[in-house]
Parts: C-alpha cells; structure tokens; sequence
C-alpha cells in the first residue's frame, strides 16, 4: 500500500471524522465504552492547527496529523491500513512539520494504554517524559 500525504482541507473534514471513530472504535474498545461515542467536528482542530495533513490510498483518505504549538495534537489512521506503513509515513511527515516549526523537542498525549500508537511512537524515537494528564472519556477516567 502506497499512500500519499498532502495537507488537509475542509473538504476532508468528513473522512477525518470517518477515520477518527472508525480507529477509536477498535482501538479504544478496551479503555471505555466506544459505542457512546459520537462523531467529532475536527473543524476548529483543522483551524487552529499550524500544519494538517492526511494520508489517501486510492482517493480516500486514510490517516490524518495535526501538529500545532510543537505538539503531536492528532493523529489517526484506519484500521484497514495499520500495519501498512502509513502511520509511519504521516508521523514523519509531522515530526518533519514540527522540526521546520522549529521545534527543538514536541510532544503528544495518548492514552497509557493504547498500546498499537504508543509502538509507533516508540519506534520513531519518541519516549515517555513523566508528565501525565487525567481525564475522563465517556465517563471512565
């Protein structure tokens, strides 16, 4: 599979909904009761980042980053493509948004325990720095 990056639009405001729930779903079953969850307007995410992009394979959009303030903000692939090297490629391609920001150090905020992005992280290098943020989705903390 050969995905290509390009920067989000508007116009991808409905697919990137569409891969957001489809991977939380999946990912996520384990951490709280995904069928609570409801599509996300990533609008004003789309706005207020300072680079967004998306990953297609054959014209569909399969993967989305944000990256804004030096910081992995979001960052989502499909199922259907893990494993496929697509989380990898648009990872770089936001580590690479983040080093012309001139970010000397980002971050990103997940989930203990999501474990599949947390190996994607690890393999491009990024690591735990100590810092926690608490919070509760769809009434689990």
């Amino acid at each position: 599979m050969k995905a290509s990056l390009r920067a989000a639009t508007a116009d991808d405001l409905g697919a990137i909904a569409a891969v957001q729930y489809a991977s939380a779903l999946v990912a996520f079953a384990h951490i709280g009761p995904v069928e609570k969850m409801e599509p996300v307007d990533f609008s004003g995410w789309l706005s207020d980042a300072d680079r967004a992009l998306v990953a297609v394979d054959d014209g569909e959009v399969v993967g989305f980053a944000f990256v804004g303030g030096c910081e992995l903000q979001l960052f989502y692939t499909h199922p259907r493509v893990w494993g496929h090297g697509v989380g990898r490629a648009l990872l770089a391609a936001a580590e690479d948004a983040l080093r012309s920001a001139d970010c000397a150090e980002a971050f990103v905020y997940t989930e203990e325990r999501n474990h599949r992005p947390l190996r994607v992280y690890h393999a491009a290098g990024w690591r735990e720095d100590g810092c926690v943020k608490e919070r509760e989705w769809l009434g689990v903390p």
